[in-house]
């Protein structure tokens, strides 16, 4: 009988400790959206441009490259515009759409509170309002969106995921429902 407790304790430690490694090197982000204003698109559009992005508190301003750069390759990746424009010229074409945005909240978290408590103590959190414009400046669609890092599997521990990738990972957001939009699908996961 002391064999068998023994096997199944190695067993069920080998399974937390696999379920941590696989969870943990993903870490557990979570995403919300919520549409606050959408019309269905008046036509297929075959650019998507990156406009102004801004950060409602200037410190962050450092973090909109990390933003734009997941903005854009979120977009590229899903091949559903002919070009991606990541700079605005001063007028677009008919078959260009805008996107523009702000973002209102960065929280780092705190990595101790994600150590010593977990479940969701200490997350660390962006969020912003996006709007898609047609090329005539009139607004279409526009979204608050965010993203939040609870730490590594999901009940706290390491830093996987930092503030500049969850920036990135905030812009693929924004790419994947513009992309939803584009599509007549509806925004939000």
């Amino acid at each position: 009988m002391n064999y068998i407790n023994r096997y199944f304790c190695k067993a069920l430690l080998l399974l937390i400790l696999c379920s941590f490694i696989a969870g943990g090197m993903a870490g557990c982000t979570f995403k919300t959206v919520r549409p606050e204003f959408v019309t269905a698109p008046p036509q297929k559009y075959s650019i998507a441009a990156v406009g102004n992005i801004v950060m409602e508190d200037k410190l962050w301003d450092y973090l909109i490259p990390h933003f734009r750069r997941g903005l854009v390759n979120g977009l590229l990746e899903q091949k559903a515009f002919e070009k991606v424009l990541d700079s605005v010229s001063e007028s677009l074409p008919e078959s260009a759409i805008l996107l523009s945005g702000k973002i209102y909240e960065v929280n780092k978290g705190s990595t101790a509170l994600r150590w010593i408590v977990g479940f969701g103590a200490g997350k660390a959190k962006v969020r912003g309002v996006f709007e898609i414009s047609g090329y005539d400046g009139k607004t279409l669609i526009r979204f608050e969106t965010g993203q939040s890092y609870a730490g590594g599997a999901g009940i706290g521990g390491a830093n996987y995921v930092d503030i500049e990738d969850l920036m990135q990972r905030l812009g693929k957001t924004v790419a994947s429902q513009t992309v939803r939009w584009s599509r007549g699908e509806k925004v939000n996961e």
